[in-house]
C-alpha cells in the first residue's frame, strides 16, 4: 500500500528528475527547436497535462509559436504560427503583469474569439498562463492546458511551473546567443572570404600593372639606348660636318692667300722679266754685273711658287 508520504516523495522525485531533465536539455543543446519541445513535452509530463504551448514574443505585438505538445505538424504553414497580442487578452495580461494567470474552466470565462477559436480548436477547459522573463521583460508565455475536464492548479504546481517558465527564457537567451555567434561567425567567414578575394584581385590586378610597367621600362630602357646612339651619331656628323667646314674654310683662305701671293709675284715676275730683257738687249755690258741680283730675284720668285 502506498502511503501518501511515499507518493509525496515519489512525486516530488518525479518533478526533480523531470526539471533536471530540462536543465540538461538546455545546457546540452543550442538547438532552438529541439529546445522548446523538449521543455513543451517535459512541463506537460510534469503535471501530467494534455496540453503545452510556447509563444515568443517577437515584438512588442506579434506573437510565434514556437513549440506544443501534442507537437506542431512540421508542415504548418509559418503565417498560421502566429498571432497577435491584442487577439489574446490573457496572454497580454500575463505579459504586462510579469504574473502567472489561471483559468479554471473555459465554459464559464470571458474568452476573444481567437481564445474561444483555440480553445475550441483543441479542445481545452483549465488553462494556465506563465510568463517567462528576462531582465525584467517578458519575452514569451507558456501556456499549459487540460483537455474535456476542468482542473484548478495549485499553488505548487503554478510555482512549479513557473520554475520550468524560468528556466525557459534562459534557454531562450541561450540559444538567441548561441544563434548570434553562429551569425557572427558566418558573417565574419563570409567577410574574410570576400576580403580574400579582394586582395588576391587587388593583387593579380597589382601584378598586371607591374609586368605592363615592366615593359614600357624596357621599352623606354630600348628607346633612350636608340636616342644615345642616335645622338652620338648626330654629333659624330656634326664634327664631322664641322671639320668639313673648317677644310673648306681653309680652302677658301688658302686660295685667297694664294691669290693675294700671286698678285705681286706676278709684278715682280713681270719686273724680272723686263730687267732681265732690258740688260741683255739694251745694256749688255752691264748684264754680267747686275746678272747676281736678277738670280736672286728668280730664286726667291721660284721659292714662293
Amino acid at each position: 500500500m502506498v502511503t501518501p508520504d511515499k507518493y509525496k516523495k515519489k512525486r516530488v522525485l518525479n518533478e526533480l528528475n523531470t526539471i533536471i531533465e530540462i536543465g540538461h536539455s538546455i545546457i546540452s543543446s543550442f538547438d532552438y527547436d529541439s529546445v522548446l519541445q523538449t521543455i513543451s513535452d517535459g512541463i506537460s509530463r510534469l503535471l501530467q497535462i494534455e496540453s503545452a504551448a510556447i509563444y515568443i514574443l517577437e515584438n512588442e505585438q506579434e506573437l510565434w509559436l514556437g513549440a506544443t505538445t501534442p507537437p506542431l505538424n512540421p508542415d504548418m504553414p509559418e503565417a498560421l504560427r502566429k498571432a497577435w497580442l491584442e487577439d489574446h487578452p490573457h496572454v497580454k495580461r500575463a505579459i504586462n503583469g510579469l504574473k502567472p494567470i489561471a483559468l479554471d474552466d473555459t465554459l464559464t470565462a470571458d474568452l476573444s474569439p481567437a481564445e474561444s477559436m483555440v480553445v475550441k480548436l483543441r479542445n481545452l477547459r483549465s488553462l494556465l498562463y506563465l510568463p517567462f522573463v528576462q531582465q525584467n521583460e517578458a519575452i514569451g508565455v507558456l501556456i499549459l492546458g487540460t483537455c474535456k475536464r476542468s482542473r484548478k492548479f495549485t499553488n505548487h504546481e503554478v510555482a512549479l511551473a513557473q520554475t520550468v517558465a524560468n528556466q525557459l527564457a534562459i534557454a531562450i537567451q541561450n540559444a538567441r546567443l548561441h544563434s548570434n555567434i553562429l551569425n557572427y561567425k558566418n558573417n565574419l567567414e563570409k567577410l574574410v572570404v570576400e576580403r580574400t578575394c579582394e586582395l588576391k584581385a587587388a593583387n593579380e590586378e597589382l601584378k598586371s600593372i607591374n609586368e605592363e610597367l615592366n615593359k614600357k621600362n624596357e621599352l623606354f630602357s630600348k628607346q633612350k639606348s636608340e636616342l644615345e646612339d642616335a645622338l652620338h651619331n648626330l654629333k659624330t656628323v656634326q664634327m664631322k660636318l664641322f671639320e668639313a667646314e673648317k677644310m673648306a674654310s681653309l680652302g677658301v683662305l688658302t686660295a685667297g692667300v694664294a691669290h693675294e701671293i700671286n698678285n705681286p709675284l706676278n709684278f715682280i715676275m713681270g719686273a724680272y722679266l723686263g730687267l732681265n730683257n732690258f740688260f741683255t738687249i739694251e745694256l749688255p755690258d752691264y748684264l754680267e754685273k747686275v746678272s747676281p741680283l736678277l738670280g736672286s730675284m728668280k730664286l726667291g720668285i721660284d721659292r714662293v711658287t
